[in-house]
């Protein structure tokens, strides 16, 4: 408050500090429309209208066309509609690349993760199949050990989201974090479907386990 900084060539002071028109793709600055004639331009982009109570928006800017050569007069709902669509053709292709890369390398560590924690055991698999544990309950065993991995790894994921989520705003970042249910379900799913691919090669191996080689080895 109170600095000079300059625009196009000229000193300007601030005279105000808001921090709700501010994204991560770029910021507003307000000025008078005088100063902003001063630099011999008369180019205006947007004109907000305020309707009286009880005027129908629509009819308000379908009479402002009429009226009005050269002008596209758009209601509250469909500015914002045109906005977003400018802000996602611009970035939120980029955006969407680097989640589903990240998303893609999660489930693949994921996958990895449950694959060697299962070929680890198969000396402890071989042994429960000596004593007389039959080959699905072996099995069993393996996807219980899925699904509490996907389990303990959703539940950390949304914890750490959350607090993300609630950390940024006390930030400077302009960055706004929102978690729906729709968003967690399709990562269960996805998480579910990898973890139990990932779990089905070493199901293979369990169910053609020949104890006596497992005990061959330890004993070699």
């Amino acid at each position: 408050m109170g600095d000079d900084v300059t625009v196009l060539g000229r000193s300007f002071r601030v005279t105000g500090v808001s921090d709700a028109y501010g994204n991560v793709f770029n910021s507003l600055a307000f000025m008078p429309l005088d100063a902003f004639r001063a630099y011999g331009s008369d180019a205006i982009s947007y004109v907000l209208v305020r309707a009286q109570p009880g005027t129908d928006p629509g009819a308000l800017a379908r009479r402002i066309e009429a009226d009005v050569p050269e002008v596209t007069a758009t209601i509250r709902s469909d500015f914002a509609r045109q906005e977003i669509k400018v802000i996602n053709d611009m970035a939120t292709d980029v955006v969407a690349i680097m989640n589903v890369i990240g998303f893609v390398i999660g489930l693949a560590v994921m996958a990895l993760t449950m694959y060697t924690a299962t070929v680890a055991r198969r000396a402890e698999y071989g042994v429960l199949k000596a004593l007389g544990a039959r080959t699905a309950r072996l099995c069993g065993a393996v996807i219980t050990q899925a699904v509490a991995t996907v389990a303990l790894g959703l539940g950390a994921g949304v914890a750490f989201t959350l607090l993300v989520a609630a950390v940024v705003p006390r930030t400077d970042i302009q960055l706004s974090l929102a978690l729906d249910a729709w968003a967690i379900a399709k990562a269960a799913a996805f998480a579910a479907v990898i973890t139990a691919l990932a779990a089905v090669l070493p199901v293979v191996r369990i169910a053609r386990l020949d104890p006596a080689n497992v005990f061959r080895r330890r004993i070699a």
